[in-house]
């Protein structure tokens, strides 16, 4: 059983925070719900009534000992907690400033911490540093893949990874594809990445010298779907994809619309995942995209659903329930 909660601490002065229902493992069923304002709240005067000073203070403690530096908080951040089976798991970002440099710059801060019951025992799994404020960029995407985050999009995750991302099956991995066991770099080394810019009929996207559109992959991905019984779909217009090339294939993600031979019904939208090998394109997944899973992705605007290959872009809309390979597994943890 998986509860999720967040919280977000205004820079305003005042605290705010939600919370959610309980919910099965499948992220579609997560709803969220603010709580009331805490009147009074301050990030100055009565800081420790601030719901994430207990993470924060553990996690600045531990990063402290560890790099034998003195970093004092700034401004906490926001706060994303996890109910798993035997654990809590914390995603927590906030600002703070090496005290022993007076001209140093404020820092982004995240940490990862764990406890077996809520607010006893807490134990940090990682806190790093992710640069200065002024440098965190403010992308679409923070998460870096998380899937216990997405759904609120406000904690700032690190690009190195390193952290619990969960979800994992929903998705499967390189190895799946690939059929042997990669070592670490190979995992998450894309060697060459194309993406495609316009969703239109043969519109084509120039990467290098090379000149390329999606008709291919749509074209042997509406195939693939036809052969299963009572499957009858011709192809309306090819679109965004991205591909990238692995130790031993291309790994293709590709949108198109699609509808119904000889029936006066709209068109679809579908994702498809294919893989090549020289020139031999194959497609094991295909799938039509629900209404849930909409043209604008989630409520942040993040169409990738983690995938690790695409979120650079942004510009394929992938399926909520997973089956697509996400990328990146060398640089996240399991759980425990």
């Amino acid at each position: 059983m998986v509860i999720l909660r967040s919280g977000r601490i205004l820079k305003t002065g005042c605290s705010s925070s939600s919370s959610s229902s309980v919910a099965s493992i499948s992220p579609k069923q997560v709803s969220h719900f603010k709580l009331p304002k805490k009147p009074g709240w301050t990030t100055v005067k009565k800081r420790a009534d601030d719901p994430s000073m207990p993470y924060i203070t553990e996690a600045l403690k531990s990063y402290n000992q560890n790099s034998g530096k003195r970093y004092k908080l700034v401004d906490p951040g926001s706060l994303t907690t996890v109910i798993l089976a035997n654990y809590f798991l914390y995603h927590i970002d906030f600002e703070a400033k090496n005290t022993d440099a007076p001209h140093a710059s404020t820092e982004m801060f995240f940490a990862e911490l764990t406890s077996p019951s809520a607010w006893q025992v807490l134990s940090v799994r990682l806190c790093v540093s992710l640069g200065p404020v002024n440098s965190i960029s403010g992308d679409i995407d923070k998460l870096n893949g998380c899937y216990y985050c997405r759904r609120l999009n406000n904690v700032h995750h690190p690009k190195a990874g390193g952290f619990v991302r969960g979800g994992d099956t929903f998705y499967k991995t390189v190895e799946d594809i690939c059929g042997i066991k990669l070592n670490a770099e190979e995992k998450h080394l894309p060697m060459l990445k194309e993406v495609s810019q316009n969703f239109e009929c043969n519109k084509e996207s120039v990467i290098g010298e090379q000149v390329d559109d999606a008709t291919p992959y749509s074209t042997e991905a509406i195939t693939f779907f036809n052969r299963q019984p009572h499957r009858s779909y011709e192809l309306m217009e090819p679109g965004f994809f991205t591909r990238v090339v692995l130790p031993t294939c291309s790994l293709i993600h590709v949108n198109f619309t699609a509808k119904e031979t000889d029936v006066d019904v709209a068109r679809e939208l579908f994702f498809a995942e294919l893989t090549s090998t020289g020139e031999v394109l194959s497609c094991n997944f295909c799938v039509r995209l629900h209404p849930r899973d909409s043209a604008l992705g989630d409520e942040t605007g993040d169409k990738t659903n983690g995938c690790y290959y695409c979120r650079e872009y942004n510009n394929v809309l992938h399926p909520k329930r997973g089956g697509f390979v996400r990328g990146g597994d060398s640089l996240y943890k399991t759980f425990p």
